[in-house]
């Protein structure tokens, strides 16, 4: 489910733009306010029009994902992204993206 800290943007497709230098996410007309959730079905939620793209998670094993990561971007539309790899289903997997998403908005993330 959306933490209380996240906005829904869309759910299973995000279509991106470049605007002013910057990455953009919109959710596609067709899937506006819908979010599937296992178990329960298609539901209508509050979401937001767009948003700037500032991290970008993959998902990875427990295995593999580095203990101190090094620095690595993704360039998405000529536009840097910075990555970090973490586990899905590890209980803290929210709390480490919105850590991670507020390190990368001020600039500081992998910056120690």
């Amino acid at each position: 489910m959306i933490q209380t800290e996240a906005r829904l943007i869309a759910d299973d497709r995000v279509d991106l733009t470049r605007e002013d230098g910057d990455l953009v996410a919109r959710c596609p007309q067709s899937i506006q306010g819908l979010l599937e959730v296992r178990g329960v079905g298609i539901v209508r939620v509050e979401t937001l029009a767009s948003a700037k793209i500032g991290l970008a998670i993959d998902l990875a094993s427990r295995e593999t994902v580095e203990r101190l990561p090094t620095a690595r971007t993704r360039d998405y539309l000529g536009v840097a992204v910075p990555v970090l790899a973490l586990d899905p289903f590890e209980v803290s997997a929210p709390a480490k993206v919105a850590v991670a998403a507020r390190q990368a908005a001020v600039g500081t993330l992998f910056a120690v």
